[in-house]
């Protein structure tokens, strides 16, 4: 995580010698309430809210020293919008097992669904603090985080845990990932005990999403005498180039294909479909806004169990500073169609 304990939390007097003003004050603009007969000038406003930005200062609402220093609350944040959730969407089972653990274990969660940055961005950091500081710790979902973010959250000691594995360079990060390598061996395998011959599809340019697919294709080839055969697509590839590479890798004897996402999978099937051919296509993952292509997947993602591991891991990390970063790689189910 980064950093092993937690920074002191910045009090209203820490903020009032900064910006030279009274404790007063800064209550007063902190909570927007005239100052006694006090008119409060915009500058000395403005000269508060950047001490309180500097300082990373937020309001200790729930008197955490009194609580022996837990007020037992688990933040969720994610950088794309998730909440509400439909039963059916690719996030809703990660988000069942947060709730369930975190309930088991005595603790509420604290949704950060309005934080957003002077941008309108989603943001960690919304008017410039922290914005979980409330709770005890944190669990972050989904994609397109922003590095800076994660850096300064980590930084600052604040525990969390990533909820997908993310490799960020000069953090240790702790997170709880699904075993996505192994499960494409495993896949990759069953393919080809049945007859098959596979091929490996992506986008060109692409960075692969998840680390340890392709590499799980590539060790599974290997080990049966087989040259991995990788198959690319242009990025936003029209109808007519899923339609070519299905009869390019036919010419190549492939009669099976494995793409690393489930767009690209739903649009190949699509294809395969308007060309009456016999290619079986087999996808690697979910996405929160293309079921038919989950519905492809030959992976079944421990999503609930990853989102209980995450607050365990969580709460070790919360127990034990020292032990940053804590990690753990789930299994995943292998769906192969006959």
């Amino acid at each position: 995580m980064g950093a092993s304990t937690r920074r002191k939390r910045p009090t209203q007097s820490d903020v009032a010698r900064r910006a030279g003003v009274s404790v007063g004050i800064v209550s007063s603009v902190i909570n927007n309430r005239q100052y006694g007969n006090i008119r409060i000038s915009e500058a000395t406003r403005q000269r508060v809210m950047e001490a309180v930005r500097e300082l990373g200062y937020a309001p200790n609402l729930a008197a955490r020293g009194l609580a022996g220093g837990s007020n037992r609350l688990v933040g969720v944040f994610t950088f794309q919008r998730l909440f509400p959730l439909a039963n059916e969407d690719f996030f809703h089972e990660f988000l069942v097992g947060i709730e369930e653990a975190a309930e088991e274990a005595g603790y509420n969660l604290l949704l950060l669904t309005a934080a957003k940055d002077a941008a309108g961005r989603r943001s960690l950091f919304p008017q410039g603090t922290n914005g979980m500081q409330l709770a005890d710790g944190g669990v972050l979902i989904g994609w397109d985080e922003r590095v800076e973010e994660i850096r300064r959250l980590a930084d600052e000691g604040f525990p969390f845990v990533y909820l997908g594995r993310h490799d960020i360079a000069g953090l240790e990060l702790s997170y709880v990932a699904a075993d996505y390598e192994g499960a494409t061996r495993r896949l990759t395998e069953a393919v080809l005990t049945h007859g098959r011959r596979p091929a490996y599809v992506d986008v060109v340019d692409h960075i692969e999403s998840v680390p340890g697919r392709q590499a799980g294709f590539r060790a599974a080839m290997l080990a049966a005498g087989r040259e991995p055969l990788m198959l690319a697509l242009p990025a936003d590839a029209a109808d007519s180039e899923y339609a070519e590479l299905i009869e390019r890798g036919r010419g190549l004897g492939v009669d099976c294909l494995i793409a690393e996402n489930a767009r690209t999978a739903s649009s190949l099937e699509r294809a395969v479909r308007g060309s009456g051919s016999d290619v079986q296509v087999i996808g690697l993952g979910g996405a929160p806004d293309d079921e038919e292509g989950a519905a492809l997947s030959g992976l079944a993602i421990p999503r609930r169990e990853m989102g209980r591991e995450a607050v365990r891991l969580l709460l070790c990390l919360l127990d034990d500073p020292q032990s940053a970063p804590v990690r753990s790689t789930l299994p995943c189910e292998i769906r192969v169609p006959h």
